[in-house]
């Protein structure tokens, strides 16, 4: 009496370990997947991830995480009751850039005044009406009218904030003779 085992030897990383950041308060859903020639059915695969605290479900192959600092993220990949894999995803998060701008401010008809803006590496103004430019934290604005402008304040990890400032604008009075 003869038996064969015929036994097919899977690969030790279905699936690449990386790095990926999100900024304070965001989410990201994890792009695994499986390892170039990789032969497998799939289907049959179970998947564990760890620390589950912080994924919206820790048994997908593709979690949405939403960790409030760096956390690494460990995979193990079952078929059956063996641990046939595993790999790791890290998550960097960066804080939001602080962020303030003026406070709200009055000027005459045919007035300007500079605002600005601080906490930030890289800045973008809205409206660009009565702006002299929408991409440094201290523009000088003359509106015509009343304007609300918004800015994008921007970190150096590309996190940000909006804020926004209104520019009172009196109007030109007339007295008749």
């Amino acid at each position: 009496l003869e038996a064969y085992l015929e036994v097919t030897p899977v690969p030790k990383d279905l699936y690449a370990s990386y790095e990926t950041s999100i900024c304070t308060g965001e989410s990201i859903q994890f792009e695994n997947t499986l390892a170039p020639g990789t032969a497998i059915d799939e289907t049959v695969l179970s998947y564990e991830w760890s620390p589950a605290a912080s994924l919206d479900n820790p048994y997908v192959l593709n979690p949405v995480a939403s960790p409030q600092e760096n956390t690494t993220y460990s995979l193990l990949v079952r078929q059956g009751e063996c641990i046939i894999s595993g790999s790791q995803v890290t998550v960097n998060v960066y804080s939001l850039p602080e962020g303030t701008v003026s406070d709200e401010v009055s000027i005459g008809h045919n007035e300007s005044v500079t605002l600005n803006a601080t906490g930030g590496m890289y800045y973008e103004w809205s409206p660009a009406e009565g702006l002299n430019r929408t991409d440094v934290a201290a523009p000088e604005a003359s509106p015509e009218i009343t304007t609300t402008y918004t800015v994008l304040i921007i970190n150096e990890a590309g996190c940000e904030v909006e804020r926004t400032v209104t520019v009172n604008v009196k109007n030109k009075l007339f007295i008749p003779n």
